[in-house]
């Protein structure tokens, strides 16, 4: 599973980005890796980048854990 999302906050002008990748594997093991990133009005950029320790989908809707 992938997935990517980028919206601009009205409320401040901040750019928010998300992407995310996850596996789940013949054992049942989960991998992937998520990746956010925050871009201010100023030019300001605060990112974050984590493991997906595990995820469920249903349907089109994933939730997604990770440290």
């Amino acid at each position: 599973m992938t997935g990517h999302a980028e919206f601009i906050n009205p409320n401040n002008g901040n750019r928010v980005r998300y992407s995310v990748n996850a596996i789940r594997h013949r054992d049942g093991s989960v991998s992937g890796e998520v990746e956010a990133h925050l871009v201010t009005p100023a030019g300001d950029i605060t990112s974050g980048h984590g493991t997906v320790i595990c995820f469920t989908l249903v349907g089109n809707i994933a939730r997604i854990g990770g440290i």
